[in-house]
């Protein structure tokens, strides 16, 4: 996407730019060093053309030029060695900047995490943080060709004022590519950064539904998309290419000029004898090593523009807000012991309280090629003035229609999004007024086809698990959800490896070992979102008498399409379109004119 940038917008990003340096705490003297060698550097290299010119000019045997040449040109190759450190730092700051900003995203409240296509963020961790240091060593550079120069012109200026003046050109020249330079680096970087996002994006989605890919046969289909993905990441790399074009193309031009008017004017003053021979050397190797520092300074301003369109949308990620999860007071009592309760609760997405909304249309416009919207513009509320009561020590079915807003029901009351109005309490208290990493530590949820991660099945039975189990223990829950026997059919039982998104498991077998996980985190409520939808009729009997048997006591809420388990409930809430149609008992839901009487008689039951 090309974003005309306006000013305003390109100020904004260098205060987040800044706020972000200064909270990664970077490594200042590091840097201040590397910059110190850096204007050493352009000193010496700016001292030896005078030198270089004595000596062509004929006193190659004069003794003391000979030796503070040859320590200039030994103090020149330490500098260059010592260039070697500045690496050392960049590759510092990479981990750490990569390291805060897997933190931020972990920490990301789900109201804004949901902004973004997850598979978008890898390369904010893995390609960004490069983007950074390099920003900084090419601030540092910048230091280091301005010294250089500003001290080759005031030694042009020193060897002959009028021959000096025809370096005029060539700064017009110079001043007129670094303002284009500096138009179009921000745009230009932007663009390259977020189509390679994009790019990766669309590479880690399609990579893992190969197989239903190929079932529809859509492979032509895909490689044609992925065409289009990479075209953009072609174009955009297009528009940088051209930028370095036309400012080299400028820089040349002007060099010409130069090394002519140069040739031309020395040799007319050299004839008139107001130029020495020396000098003229001098002058000359100045002039030669003139346009290859402007254009380093040239290159750099470009640079630190792209490098600032290519970190616009990292710093704006890691300027947004952290969940707060340990302010508050600790829940002392068994959550299980009260009601929880929506009062009064209104609810839509996009709703982003608190934070800077340009930072959160430029994370839209970030999210969405060229043409689309974003999908939370302009959405309505899912919930409004919505009270709900969910009773303790009982289990509570949630059904309704589709899109309902049942699983957003859920994510309000684990406090994973926060309410536009109202509150959630827990006997009658306000749950913002409780410790959240508490809060949730108590909760399980297990949601349909349930994750698990890379590891071993020992490591995803006891992932949030608050102690350590025996073989025996997990051996009595697994058996209980019908997972154990899988596990022993294995080689090496639990310690077998679990592969990227389970694909060396089956769908059922999978979501009972999210279910074992769920029990084995001992949970004081216990929420469930259509998780027996991928198990057969067998199992999905033997999973619901477990927990029915696991789970007395426990506040348990679960949502199901399927009546047959929702009879079992103690209490059930039927939402639709965003409102409690009923609420009761199974029995008495079942005589009532509601979507829940209407469900029973649709999967053929009379009443639950």
């Amino acid at each position: 996407m090309d974003l005309k940038i306006s000013k305003r917008q390109q100020y904004r990003p260098w205060q987040r730019m800044i706020l972000f340096f200064r909270s990664v705490k970077l490594p200042w003297i590091h840097f201040i060093l590397s910059s110190c060698v850096g204007v050493l550097g352009a000193f010496l290299f700016t001292t030896l053309p005078e030198i270089e010119g004595q000596i062509a000019a004929g006193k190659i045997f004069n003794h003391s030029l000979i030796v503070r040449y040859s320590i200039l040109s030994a103090l020149m190759a330490c500098t260059h060695f010592l260039a070697v450190y500045s690496t050392w730092v960049k590759f510092q700051f990479d981990r750490r900047f990569q390291k805060m900003t897997f933190r931020k995203i972990l920490t990301l409240p789900m109201n804004l995490y949901q902004r973004f296509q997850p598979s978008q963020l890898i390369s904010r961790v893995t390609d960004d943080p490069s983007m950074a240091s390099e920003l900084i060593n090419i601030m540092t550079t910048l230091v280091t060709d301005v010294s250089t120069a500003v001290m080759m012109v005031i030694g042009m200026f020193q060897q002959n004022l009028t021959l000096a003046s025809l370096t005029l050109p060539l700064f017009i020249v110079n001043a007129l590519a670094l303002y284009y330079a500096s138009t179009r680096g921000y745009s230009v970087g932007y663009g390259i950064q977020n189509s390679i996002s994009k790019m990766l994006a669309f590479l880690a989605e399609r990579s893992g539904h190969i197989a239903y890919i190929k079932a529809a046969g859509q492979e032509e289909a895909e490689y044609e998309a992925g065409v289009k993905q990479s075209n953009r990441w072609f174009n955009a790399e297009v528009k940088g290419i051209f930028l370095q074009l036309v400012i080299d193309g400028a820089l040349q031009m002007s060099t010409l000029l130069l090394n002519a008017g140069v040739l031309i004017g020395g040799a007319y003053l050299a004839s008139r004898h107001q130029l020495k021979m020396e000098d003229l050397i001098s002058f000359y190797i100045y002039s030669a090593y003139l346009p290859s520092t402007l254009q380093g300074l040239l290159c750099d301003v470009q640079l630190v523009k792209g490098y600032q369109g290519s970190l616009d949308v990292i710093t704006a990620v890691n300027s947004l807000p952290s969940e707060d999860v340990t302010s508050g007071e600790a829940v002392l009592e068994n959550l299980s012991a009260g009601d929880l309760a929506l009062e009064q609760v209104s609810f839509a997405y996009g709703k982003t309280q608190g934070t800077d909304p340009e930072i959160i249309k430029l994370l839209d416009e970030a999210n969405v090629d060229e043409g689309e919207r974003s999908d939370f513009a302009d959405r309505k509320a899912i919930f409004e003035k919505l009270n709900v009561t969910i009773p303790s020590g009982k289990t509570t079915g949630i059904l309704g229609p589709s899109g309902s807003g049942k699983s957003t029901l859920l994510k309000i009351l684990m406090q994973m999004l926060p309410a536009t109005e109202g509150q959630v309490t827990f006997q009658g208290k306000d749950l913002s007024q409780f410790q959240l990493s508490d809060f949730r530590h108590r909760l399980a949820y297990v949601q349909q086809n349930a994750p698990l991660l890379s590891g071993t099945i020992r490591d995803n039975l006891l992932y949030g698990a608050k102690r350590q189990y025996s073989d025996e223990e997990l051996a009595r829950i697994c058996q209980k959800v019908n997972i154990y026997d899988y596990i022993q059919s294995l080689p090496e039982g639990f310690d077998s490896p679990v592969k990227a998104k389970a694909s060396n498991m089956s769908g059922g077998q999978a979501q009972r070992l999210a279910i074992a996980r769920a029990l084995l985190s001992e949970p004081e409520i216990l929420v469930l979102d259509e998780v027996t939808s991928s198990l057969d009729a067998e199992n999905a009997h033997l999973v619901e008498t477990a927990l029915m048997e696991l789970t007395k006591g426990m506040t348990v809420i679960m949502i199901s399409h399927d009546v047959r388990s929702l009879a079992a409930c103690d209490h059930l809430l039927v939402i639709n379109n965003g409102h409690l149609e009923a609420e009761g008992s199974p029995e008495e839901l079942g005589k009532s004119d509601t979507a829940y009487a209407h469900f029973c008689r649709l999967q053929g039951l009379e009443q639950a």
